[in-house]
């Protein structure tokens, strides 16, 4: 009797992890790192952004992740630039977005998606950016996805106004190339 209690048990133990995939869903893409936080409340705690790798590895055919992206562009509340956009050459560039207005707003945006020139005291005024996505093909079910973000800072001096390049920390790169993510994922 308490041999057949014992193979219930492991029994059961071996099916609970079977369980809990959803057979209809992909399986999750093994190249994207996990964050180490698990979920749940953070009471104060600074909530940390899963960073993913740039170029990322999309388990996803190029054709797929060629007509993704427009979409989440378009998502992202962007515009895509078609001028300047080859999606046949796997370029696609979106027109500068302006996303940081006025003195008192203008420089903490900027400083939370740029590195800010060291220089003379400025005041800043507006930020916007444009991105760069660039894909190409690792085989038939891989592409890879590179995505560069060019950074303006709207500079005030006495005499004029002039935009400033400033130096990406990532952030809007990370933020598109999740939005990408989720959507492929989804599809």
């Amino acid at each position: 009797m308490k041999w057949v209690l014992c193979l219930l048990i492991c029994l059961i133990g071996l099916a609970s992890p079977a369980v809990g995939q959803d057979p209809r869903k992909p399986p999750p893409n093994p190249d994207t790192p996990r964050s180490g936080t698990p979920g749940g409340f953070g009471f104060g705690k600074k909530t940390v952004e899963e960073r993913l790798p740039n170029p990322y590895l999309f388990r996803a055919a190029l054709t797929v992740v060629a007509q993704a992206i427009p979409h989440v562009i378009k998502e992202q509340g962007l515009t895509l630039d078609e001028e300047q956009s080859r999606p046949r050459e796997g370029l696609f560039v979106t027109k500068p977005h302006v996303f940081a207005r006025g003195s008192a707003v203008s420089r903490a945006e900027l400083q939370h998606v740029a590195e800010l020139p060291a220089a003379e005291a400025r005041a800043w005024i507006s930020g916007r950016y444009r991105l760069e996505i660039r894909i190409s093909p690792v085989d038939a079910t891989g592409t890879h996805v590179t995505v560069v973000a060019l950074i303006e800072g709207l500079a005030q001096n006495v005499l004029s106004n002039s935009w400033i390049k400033c130096s990406s920390k990532g952030v809007l790169e990370n933020q598109f190339l999740r939005a990408l993510r989720d959507y492929i994922e989804l599809q």
